[in-house]
């Protein structure tokens, strides 16, 4: 992250424990308890808290989302970070309870609102439910450590109502894990020290706690990028991926380039025997021909920039629509990896061509003419190996572009158990706007009526959760039974629904029926709790006890399909859902569902238009595609295939230019044979399989060895659980792809063969008598 001093010892606190109702799992949030616990500690030298959050900037219509995190006065110094102007915050700024409000804004913010002017200090800015004055401005580019775009942050006492409401009850409940901490090491301390005492701290703490203290809960810091630990996603391998597969087109481009100075070189055998023989040092010859080769990388590394600016701003808005950058696609640090690229190439082009080239045989040289001979046994296993290189590593990476296409077509046939196509989602955060519980419900209540009677509306509903966004859950009996069977992932969650909403999402009803308007206390079962709940019994007509010691049973009135609501991967998960008029003691926040009888997308600016004019000074309306949501879901595959595949088609290009140079290189040396050839009455289509036949069986070897290392690689070296992280249900040898690659690079540079071959072919053998 910019600006952090020693980010590699800033770690994330992260702990895994247990409960009844989720089972056992990984938690990166904390209570905020925690955070007084844990600062004490002797491996540390802070301990900070912070959250994120979008939160509504001005009011109105012409309120916007802004993202903000809340942090206590000690974030700014434990990172290291000083401000560009003013000040950061300090603990007077923000007392227990919350004091007058105060933002540090992002230097982003500064240059788009203000204009960069000195004077927007002392100014306020209109977040959430109150006015906050301006008292400094971070760094450009300075986002925390979540490598998201930050656009305010706020003291955490003072801004936690933004977020969390009126209520004071996050500051001294254990069942509230909301905060982020975050912690500096002392020096000489590794994270492993620091996580056994904090761990010994957690216990210890907890050992008289209620729901605690049979939690055996372990503490465990985790590095500063999120990615990197107990957050990590596929995308961050993919990303290793790819710049490992950047490297293998930089080594086949290179070959390459080295195939074609070769090629090049022949026509200047006599040029460069002359001036041997008239005194011209080897040294100086290599220098000059290394110069040609840095000369042409150096204006390759231009171009290249060129290209990754355009291809890196083309790729943000194609690819990672839902991600607010604020650095440019290429900076400081990418030019300078870029010329030292450019350095480094220009010395493998040109190096071992200048050395051959600079070691002439004067007699045969002098006397042959240009581009005319034989190549020598050493010439030919050169250039032999060098095709042979660049066939193999060709097929490794289109063979890893194969696999990131196919993991892309799995991923988006995934039957989620609803229709995301069309679907949108809303709701606006009233709480920042002082509405209670009550007129919240109201105001939901009324704005699902009033989309029922809107043109192009399919369909609405109310729900207590967002698939792909938040999910819930509470404590579940079964009469009669002590204790009910866990899943892995945790819950059971329900959500509370509107009748409707089982037609509004797509979800179908297995048995039994969905809810009517009747309905007081009914539960409809998806399938897998169903299953779990009462294997081998028809779940129709059982009871559920839903809530801490609720004593009202629930009856099943129907099993629905399972509907996806977190991943794309995961396992069965026990959910169930239950009337919403019925419900409000235990529901939280409130969405919309809408189903568009069109095209959804213009739809979305009018629903927010609409739910905003309801009242006046409402916060900003926050309104999504339900395919947006599962887009970052489905982010690392879209990502690995587009990329990849321009890779792979790179690839294919320079497998062509490759075989285009190495059989050019063979006419040169053979032209006098090929016109004896053709002399001697030999037909053009031996000629052509001739030179065909000498690239292509270099070509079929490089083949086999890159398809036999892939496979062994993916056998012995890459570990399983890393493949089944980044290939989405498909085996990373699947016959299909592999068989693909290989036809694909044997079509594909047969073709190629053919220009050469065809020039070989058409040598007049008159021509080449006379070229001695």
């Amino acid at each position: 992250p910019a600006h952090v001093v020693d980010p590699d010892q800033v770690v994330r606190y992260t702990i895994t424990q247990s409960s009844e109702t989720f089972g056992s799992f990984t938690n990166t949030s904390a209570t905020f308890k925690e955070l007084g616990i844990q600062r004490a500690s002797s491996a540390l030298s802070d301990l900070a808290a912070f959250f994120s959050a979008s939160v509504s900037y001005g009011r109105g219509e012409a309120a916007r989302d802004l993202r903000a995190t809340i942090a206590t006065a000690n974030f700014f110094p434990l990172l290291g970070v000083r401000p560009e102007l003013g000040r950061f915050f300090t603990t007077g700024d923000d007392p227990v309870g919350g004091g007058d409000p105060t933002a540090v804004i992002s230097y982003r913010l500064w240059q788009r609102e203000f204009a960069g002017r000195p004077d927007a200090l002392g100014k306020s800015l209109w977040l959430g439910s109150r006015q906050y004055q301006i008292i400094g401005v971070a760094p450009q580019y300075f986002t925390g450590v979540d490598l998201k775009a930050v656009d305010a942050w706020l003291p955490l006492h003072t801004g936690a109502r933004e977020f969390l409401g009126n209520s004071d009850e996050w500051r001294d409940t254990w069942n509230w894990q909301w905060v982020k901490l975050l912690g500096r090491l002392k020096p000489g301390i590794t994270r492993t020290e620091a996580s056994a005492e904090a761990t010994v701290r957690y216990r210890a703490a907890t050992a008289e706690v209620e729901d605690r203290k049979n939690d055996k809960g372990t503490v465990t810091f985790q590095p500063i990028i999120a990615g990197r630990g107990a957050d990590q996603t596929q995308t961050p391998l993919v990303v290793a991926l790819l710049a490992g597969v950047s490297g293998l087109v930089l080594l086949i481009t290179c070959a390459n380039v080295a195939n074609l100075v070769l090629a090049r070189g022949l026509a200047r055998r006599r040029e460069t025997a002359v001036r041997v023989a008239l005194g011209v040092g080897r040294g100086r010859l290599v220098r000059s021909l290394l110069i040609e080769s840095l000369s042409l990388a150096t204006v390759s590394a231009v171009i290249g920039l060129g290209l990754a600016y355009g291809g890196g701003v083309v790729a943000r808005a194609l690819l990672l629509p839902g991600i607010d950058f604020i650095e440019p696609p290429v900076d400081d640090r990418l030019m300078g990896v870029a010329f030292l690229a450019s350095l480094v190439t220009g010395v493998l082009v040109g190096l071992a061509p200048a050395f051959r080239l600079s070691r002439p045989d004067l007699a045969d040289d002098l006397r042959a003419g240009a581009g005319r001979g034989s190549a020598g046994r050493e010439q030919v296993r050169f250039r032999n190996v060098l095709l042979f290189t660049q066939a193999a590593l060709s097929v490794i990476m289109l063979l890893c572009a194969g696999l990131f296409w196919k993991s892309l077509r799995v991923a988006e046939s995934v039957d989620f158990g609803f229709r995301p196509e069309g679907l949108v989602t809303a709701d606006i955060d009233l709480r920042t706007a002082g509405y209670s519980k009550p007129q919240q419900h109201a105001f939901y209540d009324d704005a699902y009526r009033r989309f029922k009677t809107v043109p192009g509306v399919a369909g609405v509903s109310l729900t207590t959760t967002n698939p792909f966004w938040t999910r819930q859950g509470t404590n579940v009996r079964i009469p009669g039974l002590d204790s009910i069977p866990r899943l892995k992932s945790g819950g059971p969650y329900f959500s509370a629904v509107t009748p409707d909403y089982f037609t509004t999402l797509g979800i179908s009803i297995k048995r039994g029926r969905g809810f009517v308007e009747e309905d007081h206390s009914g539960a409809a079962r998806v399938e897998t709790l169903a299953r779990t709940f009462w294997p081998g019994e028809e779940a129709l007509g059982k009871c559920l006890l839903v809530g801490r010691g609720s004593t009202v049973c629930r009856e099943v009135v129907g099993v629905s399909a399972d509907a996806s609501n977190e991943s794309l991967e995961q396992e069965d998960v026990q959910a169930y859902y239950l009337p919403l008029a019925q419900s409000d003691s235990l529901a939280g926040d409130r969405y919309l569902m809408i189903r568009a009888a069109g095209n959804p997308l213009p739809m979305v600016g009018s629903i927010g238009r609409r739910l905003q004019t309801m009242a006046p000074n409402l916060p900003v309306a926050s309104v999504r595609l339900m395919q947006e949501q599962i887009e970052p879901l489905m982010r690392p595959w879209r990502l690995g295939a587009a990329l990849f595949g321009i890779m792979g088609l790179v690839a294919l290009g320079v497998a062509l230019v490759g075989l285009y140079s190495v059989l050019s290189y063979l006419v040169a040396q053979r032209t006098r044979e090929f016109g004896i050839r053709s002399a001697l009455g030999a037909p053009l289509r031996e000629v052509i399989r001739m030179v065909v036949l000498e690239g292509q069986r270099v070509i079929l070897a490089g083949i086999v060895a890159g398809l036999a290392v892939s496979i062994l690689a993916v056998k012995f070296l890459v570990p399983p659980d890393l493949i089944a992280r980044v290939l989405f249900k498909i085996s990373p040898t699947d016959p299909v792809v592999l068989g693909g690659v290989a036809l694909l690079l044997v079509v594909t540079t047969l073709l190629g063969s053919l220009v050469p071959a065809m020039r070989a072919g058409r040598v007049a053998p008159m021509e080449a008598l006379r070229a001695d």
